[in-house]
């Protein structure tokens, strides 16, 4: 499978059925992180500067994670009840380690993999 060419925001949003401002928001951080550059005016689009094989999704998690996957409560616990005063404790190991395994999942496929495995699965769907 070929990972040449440029595609507009235009294209992909529509490809995906969202807004291109969305599209856009998320290009400008890939750009920023030096994965993409992009193309103004006729002609132009967006293209992918490193090689997809280098490029795990681990890697592209990294850029928009926010810490938040599994979020505390933001109200203090009432430390004198039995569940309330341990939740946290008990519950920070076990989100440690589920975000622990979603992110060794993530660092075993490549951007190239997924835009294989996309391709293949397309061509079945239209066959079928």
């Amino acid at each position: 499978m070929e990972f040449e060419g440029q595609n507009t925001s235009e294209y992909m949003a529509k490809s995906i059925n969202t807004n291109p401002v969305v599209v856009r928001r998320i290009l400008s951080t890939l750009r920023k992180a030096g994965y993409v550059t992009s193309q103004p005016g006729v002609g132009g689009g967006i293209t992918l500067t490193i090689s997809p094989e280098a490029v795990t999704m681990h890697d592209v998690y990294q850029l928009f994670e926010t810490n938040d996957l599994f979020p505390m409560h933001t109200n203090e616990p009432m430390q004198q009840c039995p569940s309330g005063g341990t939740i946290q404790h008990v519950l920070t190991p076990v989100y440690d380690e589920a975000r622990q395994a979603m992110c060794n999942v993530l660092k075993s496929k490549t951007i190239a993999q997924l835009a294989t495995e996309s391709w293949d699965y397309y061509h079945e769907k239209i066959e079928a």
